[in-house]
């Protein structure tokens, strides 16, 4: 009668270099189901932590993630009789030469921890890039997706949040200070546009009143003033369309009064 034991010796596998028994598959099947659990185990640990925000909780389980897998693999190699020192010996030029070429990629996930552990920047974030602005929508380990107000998605490196400048316009609050510059003729009636724009601003529902608008007399030549009102908004992702409705209303009231632009 076949024992137990006797089963799982049977060689699945047997060369004069290589034998492959039934235990070893059930050995290497256990390893991977024990991982498995282990790591749902202690991401589970990890995401029931409320002394870390969503960032840091994502961050560290996929850093657990890519251990567990990484340790896992030399079990499996182990247990199955599988010999990789050689390999990785022999391909040590290669692996170099891999990892050269890699490097830029090895950036992007550092850089990808480093942003989902400080939280200088943050999904949902309103960002400029150059003359790019948009919002935040997902921070992956490699790179981040941000999408435009032309409506596009944009996959950015995420070396490229931590090396270049960056302004992120809802750091800290959701709220940013914009302008709108005109320039009109130097006897225009000052008391009077400055009530024009600050009219305009008042009736924006997007623009908040506390700090309260206000108009500055930016620069002056010969001929020209330039005014800027200035206003405050927690719209930040759509202050392009306030903008140009601001410009549109202000438009129409200096014609109103008869106060041309130079």
């Amino acid at each position: 009668m076949l024992s137990i034991s006797n089963f799982l010796d049977y060689h699945l596998i047997h060369t004069d270099k290589y034998k492959l028994t039934l235990l070893q598959i059930v050995a290497t099947i256990l390893i991977i189901v024990i991982s498995i659990f282990l790591y749902r185990f202690i991401r589970k640990v990890i995401y029931k932590d409320n002394r870390m925000d969503i960032g840091k909780k994502f961050a560290i389980s996929q850093v657990i993630r890519y251990l567990t897998i990484f340790i896992t693999l030399l079990f499996v190699f182990r247990t199955l009789g599988v010999n990789i020192s050689p390999v990785l010996i022999g391909g040590s030029a290669i692996l170099v030469g891999i990892g050269l070429g890699l490097q830029n990629l090895v950036l992007d996930f550092v850089s990808g921890i480093i942003l989902l552990m400080d939280k200088s920047i943050q999904a949902n974030d309103v960002v400029q890039i150059g003359d790019i602005v948009g919002r935040v929508r997902e921070i992956k380990f490699r790179t981040s997706i941000i999408l435009t107000r032309e409506n596009t998605m944009m996959i950015v490196p995420n070396s490229v949040l931590t090396k270049n400048h960056i302004v992120n316009l809802s750091y800290g609050n959701n709220t940013a200070k914009f302008s709108i510059s005109i320039k009109v003729a130097q006897d225009v009636d000052v008391d009077l546009l400055q009530s024009i724009l600050l009219d305009v601003a008042k009736n924006n529902k997007d623009i908040l009143q506390d700090p309260p608008p206000k108009v500055d007399l930016k620069t002056f030549d010969g001929a020209n003033l330039k005014f800027a009102l200035q206003f405050n908004t927690n719209h930040i992702y759509s202050v392009e369309s306030t903008k140009s409705k601001m410009r549109l209303d202000i438009l129409e009231e200096l014609r109103k009064h008869d106060i041309k632009l130079t």
